[in-house]
């Protein structure tokens, strides 16, 4: 499957980068908040894919970021409007639709230091227990670029092999991992959500994406290394610093040839469906949280969820970030 190219930001798609639409990539992201919905909805958790569906979405942001900032070299001022203006609105609109709804209602799930933690990018160190925990995976994401933004700005000035430096990094955070994890005995969350290890998922694709990107893939091959990744995510047995190393090494050998799938699969990755769940995936993740927390879990509480997460797409988060981006990009 070839890109599609495109000279410019079309309003109405939200995976476009650089010079390049890719439908399988919008696919992917789809992919990504389907199973993370499935965790969250559904009726056990015998199958970790909330865990996948960000694990998902952390590969794909590392692939993206990287033809971003070095192979089109996008300037650094345009990169950060981009980023904010994606990223921010949406944050802070539901961050305070939560903390005053609270205060209103008088209950406690989400406090103003909640808030504080949640829209500052720190909650992943805070753990606070609240409808706002989700953030934590933001946090990795946003943190991660402002570091990949750092490299860029060395790499252009000072020139290195970049994927080599994003590869060590990598490795930083997965050594770090495996520390607290086995050493420390520390449990998935306290080790997990924090950008000092979990920023290796985005790092590692970064730097297979920079190294393997003039590579010729095999489809079938693609397709069992995805499927190896999917089964070190999904077992219980396997330790989790295996599976944030070889088993996110895995999708992001997929993430990295995702137009080098076989055609049978590049037509699921870029089916209307698919890719439309990409294009809300962003507003639906952040409104999924507090009915995610709901008792008993039901089909009414996802569909609420999902249709919350569309009208914020359609009617918020789109507009703001196209406003902003005519403004300052």
């Amino acid at each position: 499957m070839s890109a599609i190219a495109a000279t410019d930001e079309p309003a109405s798609r939200e995976l476009v980068y650089s010079k390049t639409f890719i439908p399988e990539l919008e696919g992917w992201r789809g992919a990504a908040i389907i199973l993370l919905l499935l965790g969250h909805f559904g009726p056990h958790k015998l199958f970790p894919f909330g865990r996948l569906g960000v694990e998902f979405f952390f590969v794909l942001s590392g692939r993206l970021m990287a033809q971003i900032l070095f192979v089109d070299a996008m300037p650094l001022r345009s990169f950060y409007v981009r980023r904010i203006s994606r990223v921010f609105p949406a944050l802070w609109l539901f961050a305070a639709t939560c903390l005053l709804t609270n205060l209103l209602l008088g209950e406690t799930d989400v406090k103003p230091m909640d808030f504080v933690h949640a829209v500052t990018f720190t909650i992943n160190y805070t753990h606070t227990d609240s409808s706002l925990d989700h953030i934590w995976s933001l946090c990795v994401e946003e943190h991660a670029y402002v570091l990949l933004s750092v490299v860029a700005a060395l790499h252009r000035k000072f020139g290195f092999n970049v994927a080599a430096v994003l590869g060590l990094l990598a490795a930083a955070c997965i050594a770090n991992g495996a520390m607290q994890t086995w050493w420390l005995g520390l449990d998935y969350s306290s080790v997990y959500w924090r950008t000092d290890t979990r920023a290796a998922s985005i790092l590692l694709s970064a730097a297979l994406f920079l190294h393997l990107r003039s590579s010729r893939f095999n489809g079938w091959a693609l397709v069992a290394t995805v499927a190896l990744g999917l089964v070190l995510n999904f077992s219980a047995y396997v330790p989790d610093p295996i599976k944030y190393s070889v088993g996110t090494l895995c999708l992001a050998v997929g993430v990295a040839g995702a137009t080098s799938m076989p055609a049978i699969v590049g037509t699921l990755l870029t089916n209307r469906a698919i890719t439309l769940f990409g294009l809300w995936s962003y507003s639906v993740y952040i409104w999924q949280q507090p009915f995610a927390l709901k008792e008993p879990r039901a089909i009414s509480w996802l569909l609420a969820a999902v249709s919350l997460g569309v009208i914020s797409y359609y009617c918020f988060e789109r507009p703001s970030r196209n406003f902003l981006n005519s403004k300052f990009s």
